[in-house]
């Protein structure tokens, strides 16, 4: 493992909240003093002085800051205490409108009765797929649950401390309002999310590190974020895109050998790269298909080069997604390989239209395409578009975290319990995970107001020592090891999560994957993170 990641506080953040309080201190004082009428009747009443009154408390006729979630019952308004500071801020916001312990249907204000109760912030409410992102918030409900099923995080002498979500709408319009709520009002320590390379930037660059609070994100792949200015507060459960393009490029020879294999006619093998025009997509395609030729793959004998005639690359607007010369641009292109760089939208997008345009304009006589999906478009769009088009389910196969394993095995098995259906979607066991690295890490340093810090220094505890996975009947073990003082080895669902504590990067395996009697299967071929190599035939069960 590599060094520590830097942890420097911020110097503005620590000078307000200083200032803040010296703010109620001196306000308090004052009021002590001034025996001849009472402050307040009632905490709206120092909400109505505002300025350092704003969210304070009234006890016995003066505005004081709160202690607890409980100070701050009462009202039409769910309220949370949020430290340092001793404020009451409402919890929820226009764009913030779930809190969820795990347990169904619980009523918020019973989550807040209890003092010990650690919110910290889910963006996860997506404008694309909602099927994926439900089953994402599914995951971090089901960890939720495993922790309160376990009695809680355990704090040395003190109560057990319980874990919330609170649920944020992470569209793009909203996002950094949702972010923003979070962080800088509510002062949670972690978010976990949001869905993106590019809204995980956005979220850590405007909001999250300026505010010290932890991002673990369960499906951003992008390689940018390695290098991110992020002090040490960006962390990730799904592998960087430094490692899926490995795969990726091997499929491009393997697919030129079978079409000549089957259509020995084809003088030159045409691909194409069709990417979102954000972190993700353009990002991975310059790692595809690297400039100067560096570790391109071969296609018609030669290294691939971006300007040969047989390849043709395509970049979409992310926002508004393919458009129409986009997708003729591609149909005019008639190619034999196409690889998707984007999200569930490239499915409707561009292959629905482009299979149309393959049989009606009769180009390619006989050969339709093969394409490439990477993670983003792994959902039941495509399974839809197979049933819709049985032929498709032979040309299809992408790349995708290799879930696989008893931990994984568990996982699912607790999913469906809890709701009948099984996890298909990408990101579902890094949503799981995150929300437990959250509650070990609150184990690990066991502060009585965490912040992101402390926590980012927790992860470090995670990477070494005595194997826990990430099931229920472990996370005891897990607990009592960390409040001894000791590391643990944490083994997630979506893999072995070894960090690189200079980056936050975990290393895993990338599974390439095929569909099957209209289900997701592995096809046996997988790139082996701890090698670097991709091992194994390609062989769709």
């Amino acid at each position: 493992m590599a060094g520590s990641r830097p942890h420097r506080r911020l110097g503005a953040l620590a000078l307000a909240v200083a200032v803040l309080g010296a703010a109620f201190a001196a306000a308090s004082c004052s009021l002590v003093v001034e025996r001849d009428a009472a402050q307040c009747a009632s905490s709206r009443d120092c909400d109505a002085k505002g300025g350092a009154f704003q969210g304070a408390v009234c006890q016995s006729g003066v505005c004081r800051p709160c202690s607890s979630h409980r100070d701050c019952a009462g009202g039409a308004l769910l309220r949370a205490c949020v430290q340092p500071e001793g404020r009451c801020v409402e919890v929820f916001s226009p764009e913030c409108q779930t809190l969820t312990n795990g347990t169904e249907d619980v009523d918020p204000k019973e989550i807040l009765k209890s003092e010990r109760v650690v919110i910290v912030g889910a963006l996860f409410k997506d404008d694309g797929a909602r099927d994926v992102t439900e089953q994402r918030l599914r995951s971090v409900r089901v960890a939720l649950s495993d922790i309160e099923k376990a009695g809680g995080i355990p704090a040395g002498a003190a109560p057990a401390r319980s874990l919330a979500a609170l649920v944020c709408d992470a569209a793009d319009e909203p996002l950094l309002r949702s972010a923003k709520h979070l962080a800088e009002r509510l002062k949670v320590p972690a978010i976990i999310g949001p869905a993106g390379s590019g809204r995980v930037i956005k979220v850590a660059t405007e909001v999250t590190v300026r505010q010290g609070t932890l991002l673990i994100a369960p499906t951003a792949t992008s390689a940018l974020i390695t290098s991110l200015d992020d002090r040490g507060l960006v962390w990730r459960t799904a592998p960087t895109d430094l490692l899926q393009a490995v795969p990726l490029r091997v499929q491009i020879p393997a697919l030129e050998a079978s079409l000549r294999a089957r259509f020995p006619s084809i003088a030159q093998v045409k691909l194409a790269v069709v990417a979102k025009d954000d972190a993700y997509g353009t990002a991975l395609a310059g790692l595809l298909v690297p400039s100067g030729g560096q570790d391109a793959p071969l296609l018609n004998g030669k290294p691939l080069n971006p300007a040969a005639p047989y390849f043709r690359s395509i970049v979409y607007p992310a926002v508004e997604g393919p458009r129409d010369e986009d997708r003729k641009a591609l149909s005019d292109f008639a190619p034999h390989i196409v690889i998707l760089l984007g999200t569930t939208e490239t499915v409707k997008a561009v292959v629905g239209p482009l299979e149309q345009a393959g049989a009606t304009a009769s180009w390619n006589p006989g050969i339709l395409p093969e394409y490439v999906f990477t993670d983003g478009a792994r959902g039941d769009d495509l399974l839809s578009a197979i049933r819709t088009t049985p032929s498709l389910q032979k040309r299809v196969r992408g790349t995708v975290p290799a879930y696989r394993g008893s931990v994984y095995d568990a996982f699912v098995s607790a999913y469906r319990g809890a709701f009948i259906d099984v996890p298909t979607a990408y990101g579902t066991a890094g949503a799981f995970d995150a929300t437990y690295l959250v509650a070990l890490s609150l184990a690990a340093e066991g502060p009585p107001n965490p912040t992101g810090e402390l926590l980012a220094k927790g992860l470090g505890k995670l990477v070494a020592g005595e194997r826990v996975e990430a099931r229920l009947t472990e996370l005891g073990k897990g607990f009592g090891a960390l409040r001894a003082g000791q590391s643990i080895n944490f083994v997630g669902a979506s893999g072995e999560l070894d960090f690189d504590l200079a980056t936050g990067d975990v290393v895993t395996d990338i599974d390439v994957w095929c569909v099957s009697n209209l289900a997701y299967a592995s096809s046996g071929q997988v790139f082996v993170g701890a090698t670097k190599t991709v091992e194994g035939p390609f062989a769709c069960p």
